[in-house]
């Protein structure tokens, strides 16, 4: 028993026994996975060379659900509970004996192994550490802080908990790792075996230090940090077997087993997602990172400095070009320099680097931790390197460099915004743009031309919203006048890991003196994932073959690069047409942000929505109200409001109170008196308004969701109407030029530039509308559309389609879609002025076009999901309440429920081959209807237990309740799942896992639901 089966003092005990008994095998559990392993002589007790095959699940993850669980289980319970996981333990045994043991992911084990110990010892040390953290020493808050944690947040404490017993981790798996190289290197805690917290610190410094001394180097490595020797001391009892568990299973692990990789990775894994993100910890792909480095070391000579190096994914591909090149290994390691404000960070690119060689001496990384903008070149070592007694130490103080390369941090940094600038200034950067409230990452590449030579090169992935926003204007102006630009952009790849904005690269070359004011730049727009290589295309770095690549040097200067760089020819071509305008320039018609209300005071939700009546039950700040429609107007509040191009608005009230104040005995006075005994009258947005309670409204015709995700939809309203800022708006006198405008924008042109004539700001391309984009839409004039005939069919076409029920674009029913493309044919010959074989091929194009974009963006959309660590839709703790809520408002789930509980006898589903081929002593109640149960098992699961209708007067019932349960598995995959991406993308074995995700929660919530109505 423990909390993993592959402890290594369980094994060795399970080991004893078999062996005793002369049995070839032996297994260990801790109840509820099983570890099936060798018994044999000459393995030395190491269990992943004696684990055959992965963990075996032994029970049913639907009952250990609380505390106590198995006490409260009767034994039939009891029984059912194990037995699947028992004939699968024998079925190993049996699988083993004849020579045909299931293949083992041996990285996969060991990082689970590592993530349930560490687990469980964050529990005890987190709560030891919530009640002491006041009280650690000064060098502890010193550090928290600099790696920008405080530890008055309880979830930023937890995080460095994480991260210290992860350093200490990673540390212990170098030393073992060096055990290989340094014969003289005893084991890390010297064969003792630590009685106390203290005697632990001190045994696991002790070893790490003895390395530093037989090694002559990796004293940043082995030097564990103030955190990590905190969380050593502060262990309490419960906590030590852990720790023993966890050094005796490093001790044992024949690193030849697992990948060079596992160190890198065990960050992503055991360090808190939350918290990752919260300091714009996000590790390159990389493959990226290789094309980059590939790009950016042109000769043996280039040093590369990342000044913000993470786990030290650059570096690793920087080296190797190096050693390409033909560099030795020292020679490489002092061309590539490092810098993280992490020292968990550090530790682990210093990891990354010194593996690719173990050496006795000199063999230290150049990763310095500190703040990146306390870079100083000619005033700051990277690293003094600490030698054993026979060599010199070496200082390598930092000098300009000709290659920066980065993945730096995402935010905003405006309380370091007048350091970062000081400090720019005073190494001669002059001229600097405007960079009040520029991104945190805008400010590294600035940082990166005060690091770079004059004539070096710079390489940074960069969120993909540098390219376009207002406020970064100045930055792209200042580097455009100063650097040829090359722009890598995608929507068929996920370029970094766990991050929920989407990313671009821009790669900066000094440009030549002379010649046009600003330098060359070019967009490459690429269409298949990046594998590593470089590719010149005309002269222009590409990281992959298939691309589109457009010159946009033209461009003004701060111009937004992102909307001309992947805009599609279709969409530019219809833009061409002479009678087409952007939205901003039509006369007689206004653009805005839809209405801000200020203050919920003024957003009702009317009690009543389906009645006539002219006074209308409210309720506003908690209270009901019974007010007169003459101080109501109707409100479009979101998106999810608009069900059609028509929406329905009886949902919302505005209220529409007048200046002049009712009286007290009034409804709508006490409303007004109800919000002044709530201080909204003293709400910042509130109180500059006089009086206060009135507010100005703005009537629109046509209203656009900001956040259209997949879906288009434009709200058409025949009565002028009133919508909040969710929305980009559209008034105007003159409701036919209104229409016009209106079928234009819900046509698949409208469709193209909501998807493209937007701002990007997730990483699986979804896109928000400013009302900046929005102007820009193209539209057919409506004071150049004469053709009666044409405007006609429009109009008709645009009434017909806004009538339908929203979808989401790439899933439109039939009859939609032949809506949407005779709509979009009439417009486009309305832009033509005629009906023509090429006004009908463009307006194929865009209805392609567009369907494409989103199935493409749902694709890339998965792969976001599905990264290693994180997946919003699909797992976590988030999911089981999903599909809860999902099933809650799903009517076949209590039909299936009544079908599925209605029988005589309990009956489990067997799993197919046990269907063919019964098991002994075993009787199937299902022997009668066996595609029935084969059936069920695929929607429902093999294990799964309820009192099926399994009397022969009741057939129709058992099929009614298969095909129930094949839709609703079919319903819960669709309804919270994106589509699946074709089988050959890199991102459907990632919707396949989701897929099974959230299916295997279905089945556990119908499980749980089954046994409480049984009960």
């Amino acid at each position: 028993m423990g909390v993993h089966p592959l402890v290594v003092s369980e094994v060795n005990d399970a080991v004893q026994k078999a062996q005793l008994q002369g049995a070839a095998y032996c297994f260990t559990t801790n109840f509820l996975q099983v570890a099936y392993l060798n018994a044999g002589a000459g393995l030395h007790a190491q269990p992943l060379r004696r684990l055959q095959g992965d963990l075996i699940s032994l029970v049913d993850p639907s009952y250990p659900n609380q505390i106590g669980w198995w006490r409260a289980l009767t034994t039939p319970e009891r029984k059912a509970a194990v037995e699947d996981g028992l004939r699968s333990l024998f079925e190993r045994y049996h699988l083993t004996v004849i020579g045909q043991a299931p293949p083992l992911s041996i990285d996969s084990m060991a990082l689970d192994y590592f993530k349930a110990i560490t687990d469980a010892l964050h529990g005890p040390i987190g709560r030891v550490v919530a009640n002491s953290y006041d009280q650690a020493s000064p060098s502890i808050h010193k550090q928290a802080l600099a790696a920008g944690l405080d530890l008055d947040n309880a979830q930023e404490r937890q995080y460095l908990v994480a991260q210290g017993i992860a350093e200490v981790l990673t540390a212990s798996l170098f030393h073992r790792l060096l055990r290989d190289y340094f014969e003289t290197l005893d084991p890390l805690l010297g064969g003792t075996t630590p009685r106390t917290a203290e005697a632990l610190k001190a045994a696991v410094i002790s070893g790490l230090l003895e390395a530093v001394t037989i090694t002559g180097d990796y004293k940043p490595i082995l030097v564990i940090s103030d955190v990590a020797q905190w969380v050593l001391y502060t262990s309490p009892s419960e906590a030590l077997p852990h720790w023993m568990a966890l050094f005796d299973f490093v001790e044992k692990l024949d690193l030849h087993l697992v990948s060079s990789d596992i160190l890198g990775t065990i960050f992503e894994r055991l360090i808190s997602t939350e918290r990752r993100h919260e300091l714009g910890q996000h590790y390159t792909q990389p493959r990226l990172a290789k094309a980059m480095a590939r790009w950016g070391v042109r000769s043996a000579d280039t040093v590369v400095i990342d000044p913000a190096c993470g786990a030290g994914t650059f570096l690793v591909e920087t080296y190797q070009r190096h050693q390409e090149l033909g560099l030795a290994h020292d020679e490489a390691l002092k061309k590539n320099l490092g810098n993280d404000i992490d020292s968990f960070a550090v530790h682990l690119a210093s990891i990354n680097l010194a593996t690719r060689r173990i050496k006795k001496g000199l063999n230290h990384p150049l990763v310095r931790q500190g703040d990146a903008f306390s870079l100083s070149p000619g005033n700051v070592n990277m690293l003094h390197v600490f030698a054993s007694s026979e060599q010199e130490p070496e200082d390598h103080p930092l000098q300009k460099v000709d290659l920066v390369i980065a993945n730096p941090p995402y935010g905003r940094s405006a309380e370091n915004e007048l350091r970062y600038l000081a400090h720019l200034k005073g190494h001669g950067i002059k001229g600097l743009p405007k960079t009040t409230g520029i991104n945190l990452a805008a400010w590294f590449v600035l940082l990166g031309t005060m690091l770079a030579k004059s004539d070096a090169r710079m390489a940074f992935v960069l969120p993909s919203g540098v390219l376009q926003n207002d406020n970064l204007g100045p930055w792209r102006a200042w580097l455009r006048q100063r650097y040829d630009i090359t722009v890598w952009h995608t929507e068929a790849d996920v370029w970094f890991s766990d991050a929920r904005v989407a990313a671009c690269v821009m790669l900066f070359e000094p440009r030549q003196a002379g010649g046009e004011s600003l330098g060359e730049l070019n967009f490459v727009n690429v269409l298949e994932p990046v594998d590593g290589d470089l590719h010149w295309i005309d002269g222009i770095a590409s990281p992959a073959e298939k691309v589109v690549i457009r010159d946009l040097s033209a461009l003004p200067a701060g111009a937004d690069l992102l909307i001309p760089g992947t805009i599609p020819d279709v969409l530019n071509e219809f833009m061409e047409l002479g009678r087409v305008v952007e939205v901003v320039t039509v006369s007689g018609i206004e653009t805005a942000a839809g209405q801000k209300l200020g203050h919920k005071f003024f957003k009702l939700e009317d009690r009543k929505p389906d009645s006539d009546n002219m006074v209308r039950t409210v309720v506003g700040l908690g209270a009901e109200a019974q007010l007169n429609r003459k101080f109501l107007t109707p409100l479009l509040s979101g998106s999810k409001e608009i069900d059609s191009g028509e929406p329905t608005l009886s949902r919302f009230w505005l209220l529409s109170a007048p200046a002049a104040r009712p009286t007290a005995d009034t409804a709508l006075g006490r409303y007004i008196r109800l919000g002044e005994s709530l201080g909204v009258h003293e709400e910042p947005s509130v109180r500059a308004r006089s009086p206060w309670w009135h507010l100005n409204t703005s009537p629109v015709n046509i209203a656009a969701s900001m956040n259209e995700g997949f879906r288009h939809q434009i709200a058409w309203f025949d009565k002028p109407s009133v919508v909040t800022n969710n929305f980009n708006t559209i008034a105007s006198t003159k409701s036919l030029h209104a229409e016009i405008v209106a079928a234009t924008l819900a046509s698949a042109f409208g469709a193209i530039a909501a998807q493209y004539v937007s701002g990007e700001v997730g990483c699986e391309g979804v896109r928000r509308i400013l009302l900046g984009h929005f102007n820009r839409w193209p539209v057919i004039d409506p004071h150049q559309a004469t053709e009666q005939q044409l405007v006609t069919e429009v109009r008709h076409s645009y009434q017909s389609y806004r009538r339908f029920k929203t979808s989401e674009f790439d899933r439109l029913p039939r009859e939609e879609h032949a809506a949407l493309t005779r709509l979009t044919k009439a417009v486009s010959a309305l832009a033509h002025g005629e009906s023509s074989p090429e006004s009908v091929a463009l307006a194929d194009r865009a209805i392609t076009c567009t369907r494409q974009t989103v199935a493409r963006r749902r694709a890339r959309e998965t792969q976001a999901l599905g990264g290693r660590t994180r997946s919003i839709q699909a797992s976590g703790p988030t999911l089981p309440r999903r599909v809860r809520t999902w099933s809650q408002g799903y009517d076949g789930i209590n039909k299936l429920l009544r079908l599925i509980t209605s029988g005589n006898g309990l009956s489990k589903l067997r799993k197919p081959d046990d269907i063919d081929t019964p098991q002994l002593f075993l009787v199937g109640a299902f022997d009668e209807y066996p595609e029935e149960e084969r059936a069920l098992v695929d929607a429902l699961g093999a294990g799964f237990e309820a009192a099926f209708p399994l009397s022969a007067s009741r057939p129709n019932d058992l099929k009614q309740a298969v095909g129930l349960a094949r839709t609703i598995i079919d319903d819960v995959a669709a309804d919270l799942l994106p589509e699946a991406p074709p089988t050959d993308n890199p991102g459907y074995s990632t919707w396949l896992e989701m897929r099974n995700s959230v299916v295997d929660a279905l089945r556990k919530y119908l499980q749980t639901e089954v046994r409480r109505m049984l009960s």
